[in-house]
């Protein structure tokens, strides 16, 4: 039996998951350009249909008709299906933004979604979501986002298709840090990503962590501006830091990048030892 022809938006978001998926996963781009657009519209409409409780409210609608969202990155890898995808979002985030209320994790971890294939273009809208995330509800995301912030402001400073925006994700990183130092009292969060619970001074060490991170990176800019942003944070937080998070800056992220350094040197030292042997081989063959 097919489905009603008056069927309700998320009726029809439920239906046929599977088949949903392929049609916008095919390899005729005009079917799957317009499967995505078609299913990316449902969505939308399902969120704005009167309900009651509304749509934001109702935690298992939310996941019904954002779990389609969902998979049009998490198992696809089409660039235009990925433009439909932020598309969506930036609209909910603009038309809704103030209600979301279940959906911040889901909708952090979509916008987190990098790949070395995606045209740059796609990687700017994507920062443009994150960055309205951070800037102006920030402060409105339940706790257990924050994680998920930490690990998507560093995801883009290590992306290599756009520099400005690998520069401007460190600075989204101090401004997490700047916000959990304003925390005074932060619960304990979830992180699915780790199956445990973190605190404030954890959150810390994970931005420190991430910043030494990009310290290490190729590039001259984003190592500069890593240890820069790096070292100002902690000279300016300092007063807040207990033994254990100087224990933990100490033992987590300071060896962490003396070790990485160590490494690399060693492998290019033996780069360089290598091409003298090679060297003075054939000097001494030639004599």
């Amino acid at each position: 039996m097919g489905l009603p022809l008056r069927s309700e938006p998320h009726v029809l978001l439920v239906g046929y998951p599977n088949v949903r998926i392929k049609v916008c996963n095919c390899t005729h781009a005009t079917l799957r350009q317009l499967s995505s657009s078609c299913l990316t519209s449902l969505i939308r409409q399902a969120i704005a249909a009167p309900q009651n409780p509304p749509f934001w409210q109702n935690e298992a609608l939310n996941i019904q008709v954002l779990d389609p969202l969902t998979d049009l990155s998490d198992r696809i890898i089409y660039d235009d299906v990925r433009e439909e995808q932020l598309k969506c979002v930036q609209q909910l985030l603009h038309c809704w933004g103030e209600q979301v209320r279940y959906s911040w994790l889901r909708l952090i971890k979509i916008i987190g979604v990098i790949r070395e294939s995606y045209k740059i273009d796609l990687i700017q809208t994507s920062f443009k979501c994150f960055k309205l995330i951070v800037t102006d509800y920030l402060s409105t995301l339940p706790s257990d986002c924050y994680l998920a912030c930490v690990e998507t402001a560093a995801s883009f400073g290590h992306q290599k298709q756009d520099l400005n925006i690998a520069l401007s994700a460190i600075g989204s990183l101090l401004h997490l840090a700047d916000f959990f130092v304003e925390q005074k009292n932060i619960p304990l969060v979830v992180s699915d990503s780790i199956n445990s619970s973190i605190d404030l001074k954890e959150l810390w060490i994970c931005v420190f962590y991430k910043l030494a991170d990009l310290c290490l990176d190729r590039r001259p800019a984003i190592r500069k501006s890593a240890c820069q942003t790096l070292f100002n944070t902690i000279e300016c937080h300092s007063e807040q830091f207990d033994e254990d998070t100087w224990s933990n800056l100490l033992w987590k992220v300071s060896l962490y990048v003396y070790r990485c350094l160590f490494y690399r040197i060693k492998s290019l030292l033996g780069v360089i030892f290598s091409h003298l042997a090679f060297y003075f081989r054939k000097h001494l063959d030639e004599s």
